[in-house]
């Protein structure tokens, strides 16, 4: 029996465990562990509740488990994951901090400013305390089939939950900028300081924008709207201090089980098990969203229970005993909506900003690979259309996700002395990796609007004719561009790199971040008029045409594609071990066969996650998002992100028979 009985349990924890790997990244989502998903609290209180041995009659039991947990050590488990190396943990609160291109005091986690219409010398610290809260009442019934098939029983399990989540973010603001946008970097216009908002959370929680190209009135104190729209952000939204809540059933989940070896001191059985989806799906609109149930996934799989008395008192009133149960389900496809990163450009690349480039190409913007040259230009395939969108919004896709293997293995010790029982044990869970496919019936933004958005990164997207143009009419004459900045990742352009030069207010240098050198397929912008007249663009109003002034533009174009929406990323798996312990008393029978009893319980469960601040090295990938541990190979392995937290449980119902 004993042998038996260790060839069981080691085939319990063998179907249980995932193959985990150290992985990096950052992750749009973290998909919590599912209420419902928790043999611990189902077993614990009812060691002697079920899996009776000798019984004729359907007998059974009702609990009902209300139960609240916190999550703890969120620096070393959601924080990492959220945000990777962007954020400082050297403090008691993480710190992401934001700059614009301009301050000089950049770093290089430093979140760009200019992508939230931020003043190109601002500068600010965002501070994160998040926090996971929940309640729920679970109600569990255990009912023995005896009468119709000896030791078979069925067990159905619906926790109702409601969940609350805060990222609790607060902002300081070390500089507020005095500094606009030059002429051509957003729109035709200089963009004045009073046009552009005076907080990062304006941009990310409240989704303000700047007004482009418009001059402030300052008599009115108001801002004229111009031409260039910039959008708000309507998905990977932060929520500041704003609690978000859900509240929804969680999983309904349902057993059959069979134990074909079974006495008075042990059993050992098999089961299947199925859940049906009735908690949240995800929606894409916030970070840090609450999740109720396991991401609306239908399950299938099965198990096994055990357990065995190791010694009985002679009067049969105390005992102490071994329990046992080990579940692994498979999490079928399920249709959710998500927010991805980019692929070449790192993590958080989501909150970058995109510009929209399009047809027709007007008659003024063409490209040459020598400076100033008059022949052989070509003109590039788009040019700007005065529009700029979040990155967030065109990788916010519908997609299917699936989950080979979720395990579930509870051990737990039971000491009974007459009414009192005694349970603690520990609980290991594992869910294997997500696959993240594109839906087919709904397709991405990028698929809707294919050779339209470019990364703008630092680049220039208005140039201007010389001041020296052979007609009046090309003299400062705006000319939309089509620089593209593919290299940009969330910290800078390629531009202007961070600890250089911001040189945008002095003209006739050699090299000079407002001439677009480093943009995508960068060549010379010429403007070429219908009467002939041949000129050099140059990166501001009212300066020469010299070589030192002619600005860049992007002779191909790179737009973004589905293909650059980085689902390998956000892919993720989930591990955690929990200690827990129940003290329970059943009150004497009643005349009717039932027998109530009451319990209180306390557990503190750990999140296996991988953890990694700024400080802790450096990233070997290109794009790389943040500087922190070894990047994996593309869709080798997945990221572990889940959630610690404690918990403690009341648990009371009635057994009967």
């Amino acid at each position: 029996m004993q042998t038996m009985l260790k060839k069981y349990i080691y085939l319990a924890l063998l179907s249980s465990m995932v193959i985990l790997q150290a992985t990096s990244g950052v992750v749009p989502l973290i998909s919590p562990r599912s209420r419902s998903v928790d043999s611990a609290l189902e077993l614990a209180g009812w060691a002697h509740s079920v899996n009776l041995y000798d019984k004729e009659e359907i007998y059974g039991s009702l609990a009902i488990t209300p139960q609240y947990t916190r999550s703890f050590r969120e620096n070393k488990t959601i924080i990492p994951c959220l945000f990777n190396g962007d954020v400082d943990c050297s403090c008691p609160r993480p710190i992401l901090r934001v700059s614009g291109k301009c301050s000089t005091n950049r770093t290089s986690t430093d979140w760009l400013a200019d992508y939230f219409g931020l003043p190109s010398d601002f500068e600010s610290e965002i501070t994160f305390k998040p926090r996971i809260e929940t309640f729920s009442v679970d109600f569990n019934l255990y009912i023995g089939l005896n009468e119709w098939w000896e030791n078979a029983y069925f067990r159905i399990h619906a926790p109702i939950e409601r969940a609350q989540y805060r990222l609790n973010m607060s902002e300081t603001v070390k500089e507020t900028g005095t500094r606009g946008h030059d002429e051509g970097y957003f729109s035709q216009a200089f963009i004045p300081r009073d046009n552009l908002l005076n907080t990062f959370q304006d941009f990310i929680v409240d989704c303000k924008v700047p007004t482009l190209d418009g001059q402030f009135n300052a008599s009115t104190s108001t801002a004229k709207k111009g031409n260039v729209e910039f959008e708000k952000l309507t998905c990977a939204k932060i929520s500041g201090c704003k609690k978000l809540n859900e509240t929804k059933l969680s999983d309904l989940q349902c057993a059959l089980g069979w134990n074909f070896f079974q006495n008075k001191n042990y059993h050992i059985g098999i089961l299947i098990r199925a859940s049906a989806p009735t908690g949240t799906r995800p929606s894409g609109e916030y970070l840090f969203e609450p999740i109720v149930g396991n991401g609306h996934h239908w399950e299938l799989g099965g198990g096994i229970s055990m357990h065995k008395i190791l010694w009985e008192s002679d009067d049969e009133k105390s005992s102490f005993g071994v329990w046992i149960d080990a579940h692994v389900t498979h999490l079928f496809k399920t249709h959710q909506k998500r927010f991805f990163d980019l692929v070449h450009n790192g993590g958080n690349s989501r909150y970058m900003l995109a510009a929209k480039l399009g047809i027709p190409v007007g008659q003024n913007l063409w490209a040459n690979t020598l400076a100033g040259d008059q022949t052989g230009s070509i003109q590039p395939s788009a040019e700007f259309k005065n529009v700029f969108r979040p990155v967030a919004n065109l990788t916010c896709c519908d997609v299917d996700v699936s989950s080979s293997v979720q395990g579930d293995v509870t051990a737990m010790f039971n000491y009974t002395c007459n009414k009192f029982s005694w349970d603690i044990g520990y609980n290991f869970w594992a869910r294997g990796c997500e696959k993240i496919k594109f839906s087919c019936d709904c397709p991405c933004p990028l698929e809707k609007e294919p050779n339209t958005w470019t990364l703008k990164g630092d680049a220039y997207v208005y140039g201007f004719g010389a001041n020296n143009a052979t007609t009046e009419a090309l003299r400062s004459l705006p000319v939309a561009l089509s620089a593209t900045n593919s290299k940009a990742n969330v910290h800078s352009g390629s531009n202007t790199s961070i600890g250089s030069a911001c040189n945008t207010e002095s003209a006739g240098q050699s090299v000079d971040t407002r001439r677009n050198q480093q943009i995508d397929n960068a060549q010379f912008a010429r403007l070429v008029t219908g009467n002939g007249a041949n000129e050099n663009i140059v990166f501001a109003r009212n300066i020469s045409a010299g070589n030192d002034h002619q600005t860049s533009t992007s002779k191909d174009p790179i737009f973004l594609t589905v293909d650059d929406i980085d689902l390998c990323n956000a892919e993720t798996r989930g591990m955690s071990h929990k200690i827990f312990t129940h003290i329970s008393y059943r009150f004497e029978e009643r005349e009717n066969g039932w027998i109530p009893y009451i319990g209180v319980g306390a557990k503190a469960e750990f999140a296996q996650n991988k953890e990694c601040c700024s400080q802790e090295g450096t990233n070997s990938c290109d794009g790389a998002d943040g500087g922190c541990c070894c990047c994996k190979d593309h869709c080798e392995s997945c990221m572990k992100c889940n959630i610690s937290e404690w918990g403690v449980w009341a648990k009371g119902g009635i057994s009967f028979d």
